[in-house]
């Protein structure tokens, strides 16, 4: 179900950039050529029924064509293909292409073809070494018409405004004064030298990014592109820690990945490094483990670890050799697990008159128009509370007196409408809520007033607070009656909002809740939750849904209250907008604390 408020009127209103064509007059005949023959024009046939377009070109070895991720209207690697990915080599002649595999990320795509008479694979340049204003040469199939692809390559010329980089120092965005369009999405970016030193990215945002070469090559080398340490619990001696390592490798070349270990004092995230970094001086205890390549996305497994010593901090790095046997050592995140016992509990719901609540809300939803067009718009949502049970009778009920918030949004990394959101923070203070729980901890119904709220800021107030409210209902956890075994389940079902709320498609979950242990923590006693269920689209509302819900809950064991809760959200959709059905990919992540004394006061910044 769409929503839709003034402040998201003014948030979906942006200019065209436009393109102009060019000769490549600075390119080497030999050079221009040899890419123009590489570049191939895209129709892609989605699943709901639309026809996106976009440009690509063979890079890393032969029938293998590089393209964005968002032209096949995959923006996670958990998306469904589309149904049909039509190549047309020199612009006409159709041969049918697989999809191997995307990095959503780097929003880059890799397809391959088979038949005879392939162009060549081009090879990559550098773009770590373009200065500003230099001219730049996009090749692709530009549109002769609004949503309709030419048949004919065209070359358009640009210059460069700028690079970002990583702390590491490898690009991770070319920055280009503009010329890019849905039609030559995906299509090579060439210097005056005639090398390959980007992608083209089809966005609105002025200057345009671009995907850097070293990108793209890293994207088709293989590499490891993220680790999640999950709850620790115990084993005997020892502690097991569950992890999942996700993999980007559409061309199956990585040669081996590991994860190291160690123990050290806590502190900041270490940086990646392409040698191998030095341990600090009181690191100890260092383990490798080998990731298990097996062609999945998703690499999970445990490792069994030694007990934390006090004061000191699990470290992780995931480290890996690329196709072209170079080694990479990703940042090394320090953490402190407090693995659980796997015993049973027995859980009743009694909560203290008064308690004081902090909750985050980020959402992020990135959107493709019919055209090819892609945007992202984001929004953090991070309310405070103070909840007053009113009488001690059954039904509980409590009222929410909201004592801060910190509020953004933000599309395509530009921030939005920056004076009224400061008008309605404002008039949080007028803004209650009333809630009333169910017997096992559940909520049962909850309801926003914000009656005293002027006019103006109101119904923008009014979609806040229900996304607020919302996300209690989400991370709040029914309580099953009797005792409660280790990995005993059962299950609900929740409705959530993705995306921003004013561009939001609501969906149905049917959670299913794990038990997975106790653990202490601040002097009390938690027992320890897992929620994961599919989402699915709620019935008549014709949006197309799909994605999962994952989370994990602490629960006070004499209260039977949430303590601490975490979970998050991916989807895929379908959004109608202005008559027109736009392709999307959601992502949520919520985290409640509650506490029986108000949080410190914010230290003003300098």
């Amino acid at each position: 179900m769409m929503k839709r408020s003034p402040l998201w009127v003014a948030v979906i209103a942006a200019a065209l950039v436009s393109t102009a064509s060019a000769r490549a007059d600075g390119i080497p005949p030999a050079a221009l050529d040899a890419v123009k023959k590489a570049t191939v024009r895209l129709r892609v046939f989605l699943g709901n029924g639309k026809i996106a377009q976009g440009s690509g070109f063979f890079a890393g070895e032969p029938s293998v064509i590089l393209t964005n991720a968002s032209t096949l209207g995959m923006l996670d690697p958990s998306s469904p293909p589309p149904e049909k990915i039509e190549v047309n080599l020199d612009g006409t002649r159709p041969v049918e292409g697989t999809v191997l595999g995307i990095d959503g990320v780097a929003n880059l795509a890799a397809v391959r073809v088979a038949g005879d008479d392939l162009p060549p694979p081009v090879k990559f340049g550098k773009a770590a070494g373009v200065t500003e204003t230099q001219d730049v040469y996009i090749l692709g199939y530009t549109p002769v018409k609004d949503r309709e692809q030419g048949k004919d390559l065209t070359v358009v010329k640009s210059s460069v405004s700028g690079l970002r980089k990583l702390a590491s120092g490898v690009p991770s965005q070319l920055l280009i004064s503009g010329g890019t369009n849905f039609g030559n999405s995906g299509g090579p970016i060439l210097s005056s030298a005639g090398d390959v030193i980007g992608v083209a990215s089809n966005t609105k945002a002025v200057p345009q990014p671009a995907i850097p070469a070293e990108a793209a090559a890293n994207f088709l080398n293989g590499r490891i592109s993220g680790l999640t340490v999950d709850l620790a619990f115990k084993d005997g001696a020892d502690v097991k820690v569950p992890y999942r390592v996700t993999v980007v490798d559409p061309l199956k070349k990585l040669k081996s990945a590991e994860i190291l270990f160690w123990v050290g004092k806590p502190g900041p995230q270490r940086p990646a490094a392409e040698v191998e970094p030095k341990p600090a001086a009181d690191d100890f205890g260092f383990k490798a483990f080998k990731v298990p390549l097996d062609g999945s996305a998703q690499v999970s497994g445990e490792l069994t670890l030694p007990p934390r010593p006090d004061n000191q901090s699990y470290w992780f790095r995931t480290t890996y050799t690329d196709g072209d046997g170079k080694n990479h050592w990703r940042a090394a995140i320090g953490v402190r697990p407090i693995p659980v016992d796997r015993t049973p509990v027995t859980l009743t719901y009694k909560p203290k008159a008064v308690g004081y609540v902090q909750l985050t809300n980020d959402a992020e939803l990135k959107l493709r128009e019919p055209s090819g067009e892609t945007h992202s718009l984001k929004m953090n949502v991070h309310p405070k509370f103070r909840e007053q049970r009113a009488g001690m009778e059954a039904p509980v009920r409590f009222v929410h007196n909201y004592t801060g918030l910190d509020f953004s949004i933000n599309m395509d990394n530009e921030p939005m409408n920056k004076a009224g959101i400061q008008a309605m923070i404002q008039q949080l203070r007028n803004v209650t809520a009333d809630v009333e729980m169910a017997a096992d901890g559940g909520v049962e119904k909850a309801k926003a007033n914000v009656n005293k709220v002027p006019p103006g800021p109101r119904e923008d107030m009014q979609i806040i607070t229900d996304q607020i409210l919302q996300s209690v209902d989400l991370m709040a956890l029914p309580l099953p009656s009797g005792e409660i075994k280790p990995l005993q389940t059962w299950k609900a079902q929740r409705v959530i909002d993705i995306g921003p709320s004013w561009a939001s498609v609501s969906s149905a979950v049917d959670v299913k809740f794990t038990y997975l242990g106790v653990s202490q923590q601040g002097g009390k006693t938690l027992a320890v939750f897992e929620m994961k269920g599919p989402l699915k689209t709620k019935r008549g509302e014709g949006i197309n849904v799909r994605g999962n819900l994952d989370g994990t809950v602490r629960v006070d064991t004499e209260t039977g209250e949430v303590v601490t809760s975490r979970l998050s959200v991916k989807a895929d959709m379908d959004i109608k907008l202005e008559k027109a059905t736009w392709t999307g990919h959601g992502e949520v992540a919520m985290t409640l604390t509650r506490s029986d004394t108000p949080p410190a006061p914010a230290v003003p910044k300098k």
